[in-house]
């Protein structure tokens, strides 16, 4: 299997809503894409996951695409899967000028020769100048207690950008944003129900794509 570069195409500066928890994190990665240094940049969010990591990762490669720059995107478990069957992917990743891996955690804590390998290949990106974004889906809890490890070591030692943990304003705002491009709206009891139960930002979004759907059908019975 050939190894693609894969920028989600519904992951877009134009459905990513700005809202207090996450406008630092959105200055701090438009500032990385603008400036020759820090040549590497870490994503990653206080709850650990479903925030908008991979939505924010992508938005800035529509950027890029945009401005004609070569880039490469992919899952860590995609780009280290296709890595076990094609090792020679490793020097199109260390050509590329824009590399994109997201849920760089997948990497994280297993021993392994490719593992190390992929590692060897990313700190020589940096080495050389190439322009490097990571995100990582780990609690910033689970950070704190994390063993030693000089792999996340290297993460962190480029430029650092957190999504903080959404208020319930911000997840108003970002549920008006959904219905309005479900193009429904549903009455405030129904809006504060979901918002009060969404864990985060895309199960947020999961619970108002569903009741959509459910509307839907049952307009058209």
């Amino acid at each position: 299997m050939q190894l693609k570069s894969l920028v989600c195409k519904n992951y877009t500066w134009k459905n990513l809503v700005r809202c207090s928890y996450n406008e630092h994190a959105i200055d701090s990665s438009l500032h990385f894409v603008a400036v020759p240094e820090p040549t590497h940049l870490i994503i990653d969010s206080r709850s650990g996951n479903g925030d908008g990591m991979s939505h924010l990762l992508h938005a800035l490669g529509h950027q890029l695409l945009s401005q004609n720059a070569d880039l490469f995107a992919a899952s860590a478990e995609r780009l280290f899967m296709n890595c076990v069957t094609q090792p020679q992917c490793l020097k199109k990743l260390l050509a590329v000028d824009w590399l994109l891996i997201d849920d760089i955690n997948f990497l994280l804590g297993k021993q392994d020769a490719l593992i190390n390998s992929i590692f060897v290949m990313l700190v020589a990106r940096t080495l050389k100048g190439q322009k490097t974004l990571f995100t990582l889906a780990l609690k910033v809890d689970e950070l704190e207690l994390s063993q030693p490890n000089k792999h996340l070591d290297f993460l962190y030692s480029g430029s650092h950008c957190r999504l903080e943990s959404p208020s319930l304003t911000d997840k108003f705002t970002i549920a008006q944003s959904i219905c309005q491009s479900l193009h429904f709206a549903p009455n405030q009891q129904t809006l504060t129900s979901f918002v009060s139960e969404a864990q985060n930002i895309r199960h947020l979004a999961n619970l108002l794509t569903r009741f959509d759907a459910v509307r839907k059908l049952n307009i058209s019975h």
